[in-house]
């Protein structure tokens, strides 16, 4: 069943020359239950396909529906109340708050979604801490933790609301390999118990615990690829593969290039100035 569908979504930042187009013409497909990894080098639109994702940021064009629900129509008001029902969010750093206890950190969400006494917040928490393995940490604050305590903190407090999909960039970026695996075996034990989890990263060895790639390149989905399971990615195999493709498509342009007079820079730009008035007039 479709979690969230993006139709034809394009995100463009900047006016004029400095345009940049972050996402051209994605179609995407999420299903419940589905653990993604999203990859690509840096710029390529990771993070502004996660922002669209969480209704942090809408698309400049196209169809975005999540729970069946369009939500380029829908308010601010109600688009934060959906990210408050059903989105967790880790990022790479923590992002807690430092003077604020790790059950104050953790329970944070709770307080906008649920009225809870504190002693009913202390058992959750405590609860769920244990589950991740740092128990008894509730009453410390977030400089008394190691960077793997943190971090799993950090999930704590996006797992606290029972979200339907976590939203995770670059999760493990600032852990050491021990600490990311833990991170990761945390992200797929909840994953195992229905919870949909996209993460982005750029280290090969985390796609062995998601079960689909999404590779972009320069705003554009280039491989959209199922994996079995604790399959762990080529990126060489990758990269040869969108290689080929460019040099087709720039082939094709030269050539069409050559037939109009134009330069293959020139016919590079034009093509660019198009697509961002189309995404402009579109919005």
């Amino acid at each position: 069943m479709s979690l969230i569908k993006l139709e034809n979504v394009s995100q463009i930042f900047g006016f004029g020359d400095a345009t940049t187009v972050a996402l051209d013409q994605i179609d995407l497909d999420i299903k419940k239950g589905e653990f993604i990894a999203v990859m690509g080098p840096s710029g390529a639109g990771k993070t502004s396909l996660l922002n669209i994702l969480g209704l942090i940021t809408p698309p400049a064009k196209g169809l975005h529906t999540f729970l069946d629900q369009e939500m380029m129509r829908m308010s601010q008001s109600h688009l934060a109340k959906l990210r408050q029902q059903h989105i967790g969010f880790v990022f790479q750093k923590h992002n807690l708050l430092p003077n604020l206890t790790i059950l104050d950190n953790v329970s944070l969400p709770l307080l906008y979604s649920v009225n809870l006494g504190f002693l009913k917040r202390v058992e959750i928490v405590k609860r769920l801490l244990s589950r991740l393995g740092i128990h008894k940490k509730e009453f410390l604050y977030p400089y008394q933790l190691s960077g793997g305590q943190i971090q799993r903190a950090a999930i704590a407090r996006a797992l606290i609301s029972q979200p339907t999909i976590l939203i995770a960039d670059e999760p493990t970026g600032n852990l050491d390999s021990s600490n990311s695996q833990l991170v990761m075996d945390i992200l797929q034990g909840v994953n195992k118990e229905g919870l949909t989890i996209v993460i982005a990263t750029h280290e090969p060895a985390l796609t062995k615990y998601a079960d689909r790639i999404i590779y972009l390149k320069d705003g554009c989905v280039r491989v959209d690829q199922k994996l079995r399971k604790n399959q762990q990615i080529d990126l060489g195999k990758i990269h040869d593969a969108i290689k080929k493709q460019d040099m087709r498509r720039k082939n094709k342009q030269e050539s069409a290039g050559d037939k109009e007079g134009a330069s293959p820079a020139a016919k590079t730009a034009k093509v660019r100035k198009a697509k961002v008035r189309k995404i402009r007039n579109k919005k």
